[in-house]
């Protein structure tokens, strides 16, 4: 069951992945047969970008496998794993109808939150996990100094973009579902790790959870 635990989140990943080209293997080839240029050019925008978002990502993931396999989930990471898989399909269902406006202003969206994430795991560096751990250190640096779960920030923002870019009706209730988790696990993480000394020192210091005067 530990190597399980620790498996998990690489085994999501690939398993969302494999899913998620499943779905847009065929559009891709619809698309080409009957030559929409610029839906085949929004689709590769949006595969660019978030291809390069988990390749990033994928050192963390790896390194979810040495890490402890204690871990104070109760399973909202794989509660949280498929429903961004299923976002993420959602956006691709039916013929999709959108327009570059309408994905330009959904990149530039999603690529705001990917760079917070990305700042955000990139100052703690070894000390961030897709698992909630009990903290034993904490480094406050850069949007930590503002809000304590701008990580969490970032991937609403992210996500918020493609769901803009590629609008639907599934996609806008696997959003709210999408948002509900990413509170479910900030909640979690809150009971977590509020039960060290440092950690009520630092929300002390720093107020707000995700969204800054808000929450």
């Amino acid at each position: 069951m530990n190597k399980t635990n620790q498996m998990m989140p690489l085994f999501m990943t690939i398993v969302g992945c494999i899913l998620v080209a499943y779905k847009i293997f065929p559009l891709f080839l619809n698309m080409a047969d009957q030559d929409k240029s610029d839906l085949l050019l929004m689709l590769l925008a949006f595969i660019s970008v978030y291809v390069s978002w988990m390749i990033y990502e994928l050192r963390i993931t790896k390194n979810e496998i040495k890490k402890s396999s204690e871990n104070f989930d109760n399973h909202t990471m794989e509660v949280a794993a498929i429903i961004k898989i299923s976002l993420l399909i959602s956006l691709f269902c039916g013929q999709p109808h959108t327009s570059w406006p309408q994905v330009i202003i959904g990149i530039f969206t999603a690529i705001s939150g990917i760079l917070i994430r990305c700042l955000a795991i990139h100052k703690i560096g070894n000390l961030y996990s897709h698992r909630i751990r009990v903290p034993e250190k904490l480094i406050i640096a850069g949007a930590y100094k503002f809000i304590r779960h701008p990580a969490y920030l970032g991937t609403a923002i992210a996500h918020t973009g493609f769901v803009i870019a590629f609008l639907n009706f599934y996609s806008l209730i696997l959003l709210a579902a999408w948002y509900f988790v990413i509170w479910l696990r900030v909640t979690t993480e809150e009971r977590v790790s509020q039960q060290t000394q440092i950690y009520q020192d630092y929300s002390a210091k720093v107020k707000y959870k995700l969204l800054p005067f808000i929450w």
